[in-house]
């Protein structure tokens, strides 16, 4: 009985009558990084645990969420095996908040200029605080304003990216961010509020 190692090799090598693969068909395919080993935690220099989540993948390509798909499978692993993502900013935002209103337009611009700068976008709560928004929530959230960048519907797993941030009350103003390094997934840095200069301060904090 031929090893089915051997088997295997001789199947890659042909059957004896001429044919050969090409090189394409020999070619292993290659393998996205594996996802940063734990501990993991939300502080400075921690690496975030990687959470799945549902929305839209927006796009500069595609900012109309009434022609893309939901998916229920978007993970924080599609940044980091983004080479084309240099740094990461986590915004979470909810219906009700004004100065997360103001925000997407910011975002939206800060990718226009730099494709290589990541967004995500977390609807947190729908239109009353501490109400995880809805599948209705992101759809009418990104139907009014056309976001460039992912968006997806807060859950518990990404209230948790606000752990030790929240005060006694378990309050957090609103937007909340978070910068990651795509490369590690290690927090850069945190902020609490939107100005313009937020995309020039996570940049910086990329690079360290």
């Amino acid at each position: 009985m031929i090893p089915i190692r051997t088997l295997a090799l001789l199947t890659l090598a042909g059957c004896g009558n001429g044919w050969a693969p090409a090189a394409a068909d020999l070619a292993m395919p290659d393998l996205a990084p594996a996802y940063p080993a734990g501990p993991f935690g939300n502080q400075n220099g921690q690496t975030l645990g990687d959470v799945t989540m549902s929305g839209y993948r927006l796009s500069p390509e595609q900012t109309d969420s009434t022609k893309a798909t939901w998916e229920s499978n978007i993970r924080l692993a599609d940044f980091h095996n983004n080479p084309a993502c240099k740094c990461l900013y986590i915004a979470l935002g909810g219906r009700w908040c004004g100065a997360c209103r103001q925000e997407q337009g910011s975002m939206i611009d800060w990718i226009k200029k730099d494709p290589n700068f990541c967004v995500l976008g977390v609807l947190q709560d729908g239109l009353k605080e501490h109400v995880d928004a809805t599948h209705d929530d992101v759809d009418k959230w990104t139907q009014e304003f056309k976001q460039n960048f992912t968006v997806v519907a807060g859950s518990k797993a990404t209230w948790a990216f606000t752990d030790s941030y929240r005060n006694q009350s378990n309050e957090i103003g609103m937007p909340f961010s978070l910068v990651v390094k795509p490369s590690t997934m290690q927090v850069a840095g945190h902020d609490i509020g939107t100005s313009p200069l937020l995309y020039n301060s996570a940049v910086a904090e990329c690079k360290k």
